[in-house]
């Protein structure tokens, strides 16, 4: 399990396997580097782990980049990010991670 959270080729940003509040100041400033009005390209295939931090900073990112005209779009998620999603009924505010 690969714990590299950085951006990788192509602007897309991959969350690291253990999701938490010791990651979330890294993927914070890769986010909010990218400029609102664009779409932002997350890969949480290898999100094992994800507390609430890291929930948070989703939240705040899609409502970010939905309030400045970009967006959010998600290459893959983990079955355990999904579940997550559903669980908390945050289907609406997090569209594309739940499908």
């Amino acid at each position: 399990m690969s714990e590299q959270h950085e951006e990788s080729g192509a602007g897309v940003i991959k969350l690291p396997g253990t999701f938490s509040i010791s990651s979330v100041e890294k993927i914070y400033e890769l986010v909010n580097s990218a400029p609102a009005t664009q779409r932002i390209k997350l890969d949480g295939a290898d999100v094992e782990v994800m507390d609430a931090a890291a929930l948070q900073l989703l939240l705040a990112a899609q409502k970010r980049q939905a309030s400045h005209g970009g967006g959010v779009d998600w290459l893959e998620a983990s079955d355990y990010m999904k579940q997550i999603v559903r669980m908390l009924s945050l289907q609406s505010q997090l569209p594309g991670l739940a499908d």
